[in-house]
């Protein structure tokens, strides 16, 4: 487990405590020093590299498992996981998929429903609760049985001391995940082709997979040839924003205006939408691979 700035920070204080006081107090430092790092260890880091049920370890994890993103950039853990066909406590469920996600040391876990139709995939939000964390460890749900309890939501945001964002537009984003709507490529990075992989007949799985990574490999290169216009170049850096880099690092001092470009992609003439074009769109094409065998 790697300690952190707020964990040094804590070990600081006891630190000093322990060196103010007399041994009494300095074995109590000790104590709470390692009351610490089992409360960090077993509520904050959990394992994931198979989501595990509650008491149970879901079988053939490579079989319904998919990453959405894993990263650990600047020691800061950033990770969602699905497992397909199980529900909310990782009980056989088809339909259904819970999706586990974590970013440092909050963490929460959804379930959703999904239908497929043809080479459409529609979910909605069934469940979605905050995981325990402090200072008093309860489990803050937000959607039970595809319902927004948005009266808890409310009770809990004004009861915050500090607050960000809106609560009206989270509740609103809630309620309309509980609706069936389309899944679409780009949503938690590929999820919709791992699905039709494995909800289709073979042959026309990787027909329309074929499809879908010629359609994304073309639309790409024709992208990075427009946006070499601009000075732009594609970033090989997984964590990039944009998914673009300056070409030989040096910005021009009169950026020019791409809206001509966005309005070219949203017309559909390079075949891929805005949410495809640059990083993400990349990172489709690497999940299609993998799903093809290539």
């Amino acid at each position: 487990m790697k300690l952190r700035f707020y964990d040094w920070l804590v070990f600081g204080l006891l630190t000093v405590v322990a060196i103010s006081g007399g041994s009494t107090v300095a074995l109590l430092a000790v104590i709470a020093g390692l009351l610490y790092l089992i409360v960090r260890r077993y509520f904050f880091v959990p394992k994931v590299e198979g989501i595990k049920a509650e008491g149970t370890t879901a079988s053939d994890p490579e079989d319904i498992e998919f990453v959405v993103h894993n990263s650990e950039k600047d020691d800061v853990v950033d990770r969602a996981i699905i497992e397909l066909d199980v529900d909310f406590k990782h009980r056989p469920a088809p339909g259904h998929f819970p999706m586990y996600s974590r970013f440092d040391l909050y963490s929460g876990r959804s379930e959703y429903e999904y239908k497929v139709d043809g080479t459409a995939v529609s979910i909605r939000l069934l469940n979605s609760r905050d995981d325990p964390s402090p200072p008093d460890f309860t489990e803050d749900w937000k959607v039970r049985d595809g319902v927004v309890l948005e009266l808890d939501i409310r009770t809990r945001f004004e009861a915050k001391k500090f607050k960000w964002g809106s609560v009206d537009d989270d509740i609103a984003s809630l309620k309309s995940q509980t609706e069936w709507q389309e899944l679409k490529s780009w949503s938690f990075n590929g999820f919709k082709y791992f699905v039709l992989n494995r909800s289709l007949p073979v042959p026309e799985a990787r027909r329309y997979l074929r499809q879908e990574l010629e359609r994304l490999k073309l639309g790409t290169a024709r992208a990075t040839d427009e946006f070499a216009a601009y000075g732009l170049e594609p970033d090989p850096d997984t964590e990039s924003i944009t998914g673009w880099r300056w070409i030989g690092g040096n910005k021009p001092e009169v950026e020019k205006d791409m809206q001509p470009f966005w309005d070219t992609v949203k017309n559909g003439v390079l075949g891929i939408s805005v949410e495809e074009t640059g990083r993400d769109g990349r990172q489709l094409i690497i999940e299609l691979q993998k799903l093809l065998g290539e």
